[in-house]
């Protein structure tokens, strides 16, 4: 009797010491230029900009809505810290102020090279294109993916302004 219950917590112990290492998986995947580097085509892009004007005394809200689609490019990290970014893409731009709506879409040209730098620990990219630099927080990145997102809440030639704007991409 004895000597089976030995058998089974020997057993038992030599499972438990097994499957540990099997149950860890992969760490994450870690945000550097290394990975980060590699051809991604855009999936996604929104804005949502809300100003705030003040006409003769009264605050006036304008809130703009931009959405893209049909999107044709290609964008190109290079390990090496390099940025590229060439094709074409529709956006759709929805400006609704003191109640009236007006809608315009139009085709955007790219055709962008510039340099890139990351924040590995705070999950920030920052794109510079001819000394203007953008910032994104990273909200997602993996092996496929990389989701950029950008939180403005600043006053823009006197107007106080709030926007949010999205970028996804997929590994191409």
């Amino acid at each position: 009797m004895n000597f089976k219950k030995l058998i089974f917590l020997f057993t038992l112990a030599l499972a438990t010491i097994s499957c540990s290492s099997d149950d860890d998986g992969p760490g994450p995947y870690v945000f550097s230029n290394a990975n980060l580097s590699g051809n991604y085509k855009t999936t996604l892009l929104t804005s949502d900009i809300e100003e705030t004007y003040t006409v003769n005394g009264t605050e006036v809200k304008s809130v703009t809505k931009v959405v893209g689609d049909t999107f044709q490019m290609t964008t190109v990290f290079g390990a090496d810290g390099s940025y590229s970014a060439s094709g074409q893409y529709r956006i759709e731009t929805k400006v609704t102020t003191a109640g009236n709506t007006n809608t315009t879409s139009e085709i955007i040209l790219v055709d962008d090279e510039g340099a890139y730098s990351i924040s590995p620990d705070k999950k920030r990219l920052t794109i510079t294109i001819d000394g203007d630099a953008e910032t994104f927080d990273v909200s997602l990145f993996n092996e496929t993916k990389l989701n950029l997102k950008k939180e403005v809440n600043e006053t823009i030639d006197d107007i106080p302004t709030v926007g949010t704007f999205k970028v996804n991409y997929e590994r191409i």
